[in-house]
């Protein structure tokens, strides 16, 4: 009995390391496109 609940306590961490490494990624390439979008808005003025 213990062995599928560890399994599944293990399952749960690893797609919440999953969720945070996606949230990392996602706020990186926001604040990238964010500089690029603003080096091209400087380029235009």
């Amino acid at each position: 009995m213990p062995k599928p609940k560890a399994r599944s306590k293990n399952s749960e961490k690893k797609r919440d390391k999953n969720k945070r490494g996606l949230d990392r990624l996602h706020a990186f390439t926001l604040s990238s496109l964010t500089q690029e979008f603003n080096r091209l808005f400087a380029a235009l003025l």
